[in-house]
């Protein structure tokens, strides 16, 4: 049994709630850690009067970027924080609330990875979040809801040939035939008078979801190259492997996005701190860093609808930010200022959490919540010990609680410490670690007078420290 709970002091088993509580089965609703793949699903445990000021500054760049008028370029929202104060959790309801609307297509990903070329990074996560399902229970990708947004738009071409292209068995030869004119048409519309061409063509050629095309598509849009063999299944389409295409291809597919839908493109990137920490080890410090950064800014620089979320430890950041020339810093923590998350939970923070965690563990075993009491089988003063905490620890305190009650069969009262003590320090070596350290200190004082100053204040701050009948002579 954990330190988190005190005696066991069961509740009666009429109880539906404490019996639903304490039995095991259901949705794991006190895991702390979001994972990379549920970026893709709504969050029904989501708590939105947690960290509202970050959710309304990504409100208001959203909408900036999916308005009508554009302005001259992109922006960037920084968001710091300890970890486990919640941002992979925040990037996941980003993420929802602009699929929800339509105002925005999504590409997610860790900064956890060396490349020589970081935009050909971002593009190749950006078509991997696209091919994620747009909305949840609807299996149309990202790219084609795109692609079909595209097709709709082109209304001067008859309804039978645009139907033609989406629902007939084609051979490669004839959807090429197809979308080069549709292409050439679309080119002399006016939304779509500045998108490449050879994108567009692209973007149509997912349009049949013909396997022998698709997975080829998919290589020219990632900037690979193409074998003789597959060029001809697209017509001919020239790839781009080249290092400049990659970026080109990242704005381009944001035009696309606004053309189409008046869209946003969201890159939401995370875990920055893991590339801080390759930075530090450089050959070249801080090169590293200062490569991946550059990337996300020119996106941001070159596309008017582009917000870029980055988010990074705030320890990690301080460090990272001094690799950074001031115009790149002005372009990540200006306009808007980074959003420091809070890490710790208010008491009315607390509730709202646990509370939505069990009416979705009710709901999926058949149980209705207390409207008296939402918390219950908890009341408010069993959460007292988890106040102030993290995110994370708060729900771990209760995920260990409820381990605890399906263990024991029955209602485990709460109570102790929130916290797992953590273990003892491993014995250390102080004399072999002070000779150790020693040949690295370089004395820096080198005035008599200075160092007698010195020696006043480490005597007076010793006296301090020690008994008061301790006199120095």
């Amino acid at each position: 049994m954990s330190p988190a709970t005190a005696a066991v002091a069961v509740r009666p088993a009429l109880d539906p709630r404490t019996a639903a509580y304490c039995s095991d089965g259901g949705p794991e609703v006190f895991s702390g850690i979001v994972h990379g793949a549920q970026i893709w699903t709504p969050d029904p445990l989501d708590v939105e009067a947690v960290h509202p000021e970050a959710r309304a500054a990504f409100h208001r760049l959203l909408t900036r970027a999916s308005s009508g008028e554009l302005p001259q370029s992109g922006r960037s929202l920084l968001l710091l924080g300890e970890g486990g104060s919640g941002k992979t959790h925040l990037m996941r309801a980003f993420r929802t609330a602009a699929h929800e609307t339509g105002a925005g297509y999504c590409g997610y990903l860790q900064m956890l990875t060396r490349s020589d070329n970081y935009a050909r990074y971002v593009l190749s996560y950006l078509i991997d979040s696209l091919e994620q399902p747009y909305r949840p229970g609807d299996a149309t990708t990202g790219l084609a809801r795109l692609a079909r947004g595209v097709l709709d738009a082109l209304t001067a071409l008859p309804e039978e040939e645009r139907r033609r292209l989406s629902d007939d068995l084609l051979e490669p030869e004839q959807a090429a035939q197809l979308v080069f004119r549709f292409a050439d048409v679309a080119v002399q519309d006016t939304r779509f008078a500045g998108v490449d061409l050879n994108l567009l063509r692209a973007v149509l050629f997912l349009i049949p979801d013909d396997g022998r095309i698709r997975p080829k598509v998919l290589s020219w849009l990632r900037c690979e190259d193409l074998a003789p063999y597959d060029r001809k299944a697209l017509g001919d389409l020239v790839p781009r492997p080249g290092p400049e295409a990659p970026l080109r291809t990242v704005v381009e597919l944001g035009k696309l996005m606004h053309a189409v839908h008046s869209a946003a493109l969201v890159l939401l990137v995370d875990q920055m701190e893991g590339m801080i920490e390759q930075a530090r080890t450089d050959t070249h410090p801080g090169e590293l860093f200062r490569t991946a950064v550059n990337a996300l800014v020119d996106i941001a620089d070159q596309l008017p609808n582009a917000v870029v979320v980055v988010g990074c430890i705030d320890d990690y950041y301080k460090d990272g930010r001094a690799m950074l020339p001031g115009t790149r810093l002005d372009r990540l923590e200006r306009d808007p200022e980074p959003v420091q998350l809070v890490s710790k939970r208010s008491a009315d923070e607390v509730q709202a959490i646990v509370a939505q965690r069990l009416e979705v563990l009710f709901d999926a075993k058949k149980v209705p919540t207390d409207p008296a009491n939402p918390l219950a089988p908890f009341t408010a003063g069993h959460l007292a010990p988890v106040t102030g905490l993290r995110t994370r620890d708060v729900l771990d305190y209760f995920r260990r609680h409820r381990d605890d009650c399906i263990e024991a069969g029955g209602w485990i009262e709460p109570g102790g410490s929130a916290l797992v003590p953590p273990p003892p320090p491993p014995p250390a070596d102080f004399a072999q670690l002070w000779n150790d350290f020693l040949p690295t200190v370089r004395p820096t004082i080198d005035n008599e007078s200075h160092l007698a100053e010195l020696l006043e204040w480490s005597v007076s701050t010793l006296a301090d420290e020690m008994p008061h009948d301790t006199v120095f002579s």
